[in-house]
């Protein structure tokens, strides 16, 4: 989980926050309403994460639950992300010589979504 979400916010120079659950299901059908109360069998790995770039490294690990319930909070600086815009303009890349290449993800998306 944490290689996973540090490596999209490097990716994306952008602030990636990854939930998980802990504990689990003793079956498929525990996902319904009616079976909330049960004890649940240690399927989940939990870990939940906030990570993001922090000026001059690309990917920093800013927040991290272990295996059990708990709640993850960090303060984020936009000024950090920003930096990175100066050196890696990647938006204006994406529109400017790259826009062949984004059209072709959306376009191959919209037809993922509707099927054709």
């Amino acid at each position: 989980m944490s290689h996973t979400t540090a490596t999209r916010a490097q990716e994306n120079l952008c602030y990636v926050v990854s939930a998980n659950q802990v504990g689990g299901l003793d079956s498929a059908g525990s996902y319904g309403g009616g079976r909330l109360d049960e004890g649940r069998t240690g399927d989940f790995l939990g870990h939940s994460m906030i990570a993001g770039p922090a000026f001059p490294r690309f990917s920093q690990i800013y927040a991290e639950a272990g295996n059990g319930e708990e709640l993850v909070t960090a303060t984020l600086s936009f000024e950090k992300l920003h930096r990175w815009e100066s050196i890696f303009p990647w938006r204006d890349w994406r529109a400017g010589h790259q826009s062949g290449i984004s059209e072709l993800i959306a376009s191959e998306f919209q037809k993922l979504a509707h099927g054709s």
